[in-house]
């Protein structure tokens, strides 16, 4: 079941993320480390009702759905404007159930609400040693749209979107 996370979720949810930290950073990626995310991250997407939790027994995976565009956005030529989709943030799985498909069910859950919404299209970015992440959207259908250096990295990140159609709400 995928749901809105609670207050009272927080601890699973921070427990997900240093998890994650350790795996990314084991497989050579360091987007994430012990200064993003934070508990304070993920209370304020709590708080904003962007956060939501991927529920068997406990949570096995989070992704935050929202409009918050980054400003780099703005610096890449995309097929829909801002104000038509939704983008993904702090996407991460229970490293014991990788593989399981969590990941494709918060992005398909994340397409039905852009759908629901009135969205057309769903935006994501990675850094680019998260090469798990760069497979995981190239498998479920979006296309690379550019990458961008930033100032506080020494590799670039990679940007893609999803155009959305009424066959990606079927099953939902």
């Amino acid at each position: 079941m995928i749901r809105l996370a609670q207050m009272e979720d927080l601890s699973g949810i921070v427990s997900i993320a240093k998890r994650a930290v350790t795996q990314m950073n084991d497989e050579g990626s360091d987007q994430w480390n012990d200064q993003y995310p934070t508990l304070k991250h993920f209370a304020t997407d709590i708080t904003n009702q962007e956060l939501y939790v991927f529920v068997e027994e406990r949570i096995e995976g989070f992704i935050v759905i929202n409009q918050a565009f980054a400003t780099e956005y703005d610096e890449l030529t995309w097929t829909d404007l801002h104000k038509d989709a939704i983008t993904l943030h702090r996407l991460a799985v229970n490293p014991d159930t990788r593989n399981r498909g969590v990941a494709a069910a918060l992005f398909t859950y994340a397409e039905h609400v852009a759908l629901e919404r009135g969205h057309t299209s769903i935006k994501v970015d990675t850094y680019s040693l998260n090469t798990k992440a760069m497979r995981l959207f190239n498998k479920l259908g979006y296309t690379n749209v550019g990458k961008l250096l930033t100032a506080t990295r020494s590799e670039p990140f990679v940007y893609y979107e999803k155009t959305l159609g009424q066959a990606d709400a079927v099953g939902m």
